[in-house]
């Protein structure tokens, strides 16, 4: 009878081995766990950071994340409606590309409002939230407080994001500085109107809201922008407005202005023989229209009418500001050529209103820039990870 072979026992040399793999396989476990909550754990901590810390502080105020961030969509949206209206539309992905453009852009902004919202408040003046409100509806075209106030300003209607319920309208500002050539006085502002229809619909409040909460709807689907994103823009521009208001009553209407007349010519000593033969007592009407190259004005003696600082080139303006009534002094270069001139008067005199306007923003930068030096502004080092990323214009367009 065959012997059976004896099972093969387990030893401690196999039971030590079994015991090892066991506690590696724990350690793997136990590695990959804390791998895996360590990884969520930071991706958790960047958004709760970026959610929770500002992208900048000025003056103790906050500017968060989230604000910022609708801001920018904001930005996105506004040009984007901009460019598509003026059949840009091959332009607009190069323009959105340039996020940290864009994101500087849109926080030096949002520094100058907090800025803008302390100095108001700070003279004890405060928007309500019926301001707010009437001022929204008065966007979209509807007036609960009667016929609307034009009111001069550089800001730019937020009502521009809007997509689907708001037409955007063009409008040219100001014109720049004109040139000794021209004459001195308000530029007449175009402005591009709708045709009224032959049977105008009354524009109810039912009408605004619906067409309100459309925008929202449109503007929340294809940027992610809020109804707050939405909202704090129209804040912004009325304390914008209460500050111009204030600086409207403060910058005088009247400015030391001046008559002054010039020839102006290409070279130098073309304006060494004019002055020599003014001197010789020649008709100044007869050399401006010889010589002059300024059309605009030649042939009534090179006459600039009356002007006050701001409106001429600097070189040209310290000359008729510094020169004597009736002395011609030496002839003068700018960028145009070369000036002869003569100061028929100087008085203080009431600016129109295009000038005392353009004398109000020209204060208000100045009192930004100086705010701006002044106050403690803190922007965080990474603030440009927090730009959104460039909004789908694929959706946009598609309509879907």
């Amino acid at each position: 009878m065959a012997k059976q072979r004896a099972k093969p026992g387990v030893t401690k040399k196999h039971l030590a081995r079994a015991q090892r793999e066991q506690i590696q396989r724990r350690w793997i476990i136990i590695i990959t766990v804390i791998v895996a909550v360590l990884s969520i754990g930071l991706v958790l901590f960047g958004y709760i950071e970026m959610a929770v810390t500002p992208v900048a502080t000025v003056n103790g105020v906050d500017i968060s994340t989230s604000s910022f961030r609708g801001r920018v969509r904001l930005a996105d949206a506004e040009m984007i409606n901009q460019m598509a209206f003026q059949n840009q539309f091959d332009q607009i992905p190069e323009s959105l590309a340039v996020r940290d453009i864009i994101g500087q852009n849109v926080l030096d902004q949002m520094i100058d409002d907090v800025l803008i919202q302390q100095e108001v408040e700070r003279r004890g003046i405060s928007v309500s939230e019926e301001e707010i409100q009437n001022t929204i509806a008065e966007a979209f075209g509807f007036y609960p407080r009667g016929t609307p106030t034009p009111f001069p300003t550089s800001t730019s209607d937020p009502t521009a994001t809007a997509l689907a319920s708001i037409t955007p309208t063009v409008t040219e500002g100001p014109s720049p500085t004109p040139s000794p050539s021209a004459t001195a006085g308000p530029s007449p502002t175009a402005t591009y109107t709708s045709t009224p229809r032959p049977t105008p619909t009354v524009y109810t409040r039912e009408s605004y809201e619906e067409n309100y909460q459309q925008t929202l709807d449109n503007l929340k689907d294809l940027y992610g922008i809020t109804e707050e994103d939405f909202r704090n823009q129209f804040v912004a521009q009325l304390y914008q407005q209460k500050l111009f208001e204030q600086f409207e009553e403060e910058v005088p209407r009247e400015q030391e202005q001046v008559q002054a007349r010039h020839i102006l010519v290409e070279e130098e000593e073309t304006a060494l023989l004019v002055l020599r033969l003014l001197n010789e007592g020649t008709n100044w009407e007869e050399l401006a229209s010889e010589y002059s190259i300024d059309e605009s004005n030649k042939d009534r003696g090179g006459d600039l009418g009356w002007f006050p600082r701001g409106q001429m080139v600097l070189e040209f303006e310290e000359a008729v500001f510094n020169a004597d009534i009736g002395v011609i002094p030496d002839p003068i270069e700018t960028s145009f050529g070369w000036h002869i001139i003569e100061v028929l008067g100087k008085e203080l005199r009431e600016v129109d209103e295009y000038t005392h306007t353009l004398a109000v923003q020209d204060a208000i930068d100045a009192w930004l820039l100086s705010a701006r030096v002044e106050a403690e502004i803190d922007i965080r080092s990474n603030w440009e990870s927090r730009v959104p990323p460039s909004p789908n214009l694929s959706k946009i367009f598609s309509g879907e």
